[in-house]
Parts: C-alpha cells; structure tokens; sequence
C-alpha cells in the first residue's frame, strides 16, 4: 500500500478501511464502529449513529435492521484527494435509513464523517436530534 493509498474491504461481518495513519472498521452485525489510530489505538469505539423524532422515538444503528456499506470511486475537494464509504442502516419497519458518510482522505489521517437521515413514506418525518 502506497503512502496515500486508502483500500477498503469486507472480512466477514467488518467492513475495514485501512490506510497508512488510520483504520475503521465498520460492524454490520452490530451497527456500530472504531476508528483505530496508526499507533494501533483505539480513538472511538463502538461509534453508532441515533436519530429521535419529535414524538420521541428513538432510532439507533445498533437496533436491528438491515445494514450495508458502499464506496464511491475517488474524489477530490478543497481538502485533497479521498475515498467515500457509506455505511446505511435501515430501521425494520419504520420508513427511515439513516446513512453514515465517512469521507477518508489520502494525504491525512482524519476522516470527515456526515449522517444523513432518508424518510422512505409518504408522510413527513419531524427529526427532534441526530446524535
């Protein structure tokens, strides 16, 4: 692996970016992940991603449902060159797919991260927080 190179892949239930400075590694059976620095520490583990809608409901990633990961072909923007994963979680019989966006550039040992909450019904959905 190059210097700036980032490769992902799949090893059974973990979906594992890894780079020279930094690694993920996504946990589709439990909808939660880490992100492990070069010196092999653990800087967040057991990340997830909750959203709660004004009527007070929780939705969380770890609840079960389906889960994947999909990456796109390189980009760059005003910060360099990098690669994106999705991971996305869809809530079992909800309507809502939260999407967890990891920008993950070449040059540096940080990621970007976004969530995105997608309403899959007809009706409104009103988000209270995303955490």
């Amino acid at each position: 692996m190059r210097p700036d190179d980032v490769a992902v892949s799949r090893q059974g239930n973990l979906a594992v970016i890894n780079h020279n400075k930094f690694e993920i590694k996504f946990n589709l059976s439990k909808g939660t992940w880490d992100y492990i620095d070069e010196s092999g520490d653990t800087i967040i583990r057991n990340g997830c991603t909750q959203i709660t809608l004004d009527d007070g409901t929780v939705i969380k990633t770890e609840d079960t449902g389906t889960r994947e990961f999909m990456t796109e072909l390189p980009k760059t923007d005003a910060f360099g060159d990098y690669h994106q994963v999705r991971f996305s979680y869809e809530a079992t019989g909800k309507g809502i797919r939260i999407n967890t966006y990891l920008n993950c550039y070449n040059a540096h040992p940080a990621i970007h991260l976004k969530v995105g909450v997608e309403n899959l019904k007809p009706e409104p959905l009103q988000l209270d927080s995303v955490t």
